[in-house]
C-alpha cells in the first residue's frame, strides 16, 4: 500500500463536524481519524477536494475488501461506519456528486449474538493481591485496579481522572463517561480512599498535571490512553495466574456486571452502575448466568426417549 502524506484540509472539517453537530468525544473522533486516513491512504488521495470528487464505487469497493483482509467482521464495523460518513459529509459539501455512503454495507450483526467475557469474581479480587503494595507502582496500580474492579469504568474514564474529581469533603468520585460524556458520581469507599491517598502520598511523583495517575517515568504527565490501563490490567492478571481469551481493562467491567447479576441486582442497577445510555444493553450479561441455568434444567433421564 502506498504511503501518501495526507493534507487534511476537508478531513479535519469533517472531524470538527463530529464534535460539533453530532458531539462525539475525543476518543471516539481518533477512531474515526485512524479509519479515514486509512482510506485516504489506499486511494493515494491528498485530501483534497479535486482528488475526492473523481470518487466511484469501485474505489470504495476496493477499500472494503482491501480492510476486510486486515479486520475482523466486527472490526470491519467501525471502519465502514468512520468511511460512510466521511462518504456522506463530501456528498453534504457538494465534492461528490452522488451520496456513495450507500455503497458501503456494514456487517450485519445480530442481538446478543456473542457473550462478552467474563471470569469468576475470585479471580478478579485475586488480582489484588498480586500487587506489590511497596514500590510506588503498586500503589498506583493498586488505586486504577480497585476503581476498576469497585466502578467498573472503562479505561479511558480513568485515564481521564483528575485530581478535582475526588470529593474527599463529601466522600465522592466524579467521571465523565467515554461515549457520551455524561458525569457521573459514585461514593467514595473506604478502600478506594486508601488506596488513591496511599498513591498520593508515596507514589505519584511532582507534576504540574491535574490527572490523578501520571507516568511513573519522567515525563511525569497523563497516561494519555486507555490502553496503558489495559496494559495494567494485563500485567495483574498474568501475574495472578489467571488465564482469559480477553486480558485488557473490559474484562473487568464484564466480570462486574455477571457478579452484579448473580447478587440478584436488577439490570437497571447494572446499567445505571455501568453507564449505559441504552438498558437493553444489560441483557447481553444474562446469558453469561450459565451457573443459574444449571438449576432449572431437566435431568437427562427426563428427556430421553
Amino acid at each position: 500500500m502506498t504511503q501518501v502524506a495526507v493534507r487534511t484540509s476537508l478531513a479535519d472539517e469533517f472531524y470538527r463536524s463530529l464534535a460539533v453537530e453530532r458531539g462525539l468525544q475525543p476518543c471516539t473522533i481518533e477512531g474515526y481519524r485512524n479509519f479515514v486516513g486509512r482510506f485516504l491512504r489506499h486511494l493515494g488521495s491528498d485530501g483534497s477536494a479535486e482528488g475526492l470528487s473523481r470518487l466511484g464505487v469501485r474505489d470504495v469497493d476496493s477499500f472494503v475488501v482491501s480492510a476486510g483482509r486486515s479486520y475482523s467482521r466486527r472490526s470491519m464495523r467501525p471502519v465502514c461506519t468512520a468511511v460512510r460518513g466521511l462518504l456522506r459529509f463530501l456528498y453534504r459539501k457538494r465534492v461528490l456528486r452522488r451520496d456513495l455512503s450507500v455503497a458501503v454495507i456494514v456487517p450485519r450483526f445480530y442481538a446478543l449474538e456473542r457473550l462478552p467475557c467474563a471470569l469468576p469474581w475470585e479471580a478478579i479480587r485475586r488480582v489484588l493481591d498480586a500487587v506489590d503494595l511497596t514500590t510506588a507502582r503498586g500503589r498506583r496500580d493498586r488505586a486504577i485496579l480497585s476503581l476498576l474492579i469497585t466502578y467498573g469504568l472503562r479505561p479511558g474514564e480513568v485515564v481521564k481522572l483528575r485530581l478535582e474529581d475526588v470529593d474527599w469533603r463529601h466522600d465522592a468520585v466524579h467521571f465523565r463517561r467515554s461515549k457520551n460524556g455524561r458525569p457521573l458520581s459514585f461514593p467514595l469507599t473506604r478502600e478506594i480512599g486508601e488506596a488513591i491517598v496511599a498513591y498520593l502520598r508515596s507514589g505519584r511523583p511532582p507534576t504540574t498535571a491535574r490527572e490523578l495517575f501520571v507516568r511513573l517515568a519522567a515525563p511525569h504527565v497523563a497516561l494519555g490512553r486507555g490502553s496503558a490501563v489495559s496494559g495494567i490490567v494485563r500485567r495483574y492478571l498474568t501475574k495472578a495466574g489467571v488465564q482469559s481469551r480477553h486480558m485488557g481493562a473490559y474484562v473487568i467491567r464484564h466480570s462486574l456486571a455477571v457478579h452484579l447479576l448473580r447478587k440478584r441486582h436488577p439490570l437497571k442497577t447494572i446499567t445505571d452502575v455501568l453507564g449505559h445510555r441504552d438498558p437493553h444493553v444489560a441483557y447481553q450479561y444474562t446469558k453469561l448466568g450459565t451457573e443459574d441455568l444449571h438449576g432449572v434444567a431437566l435431568d437427562a433421564r427426563e428427556v430421553l426417549p
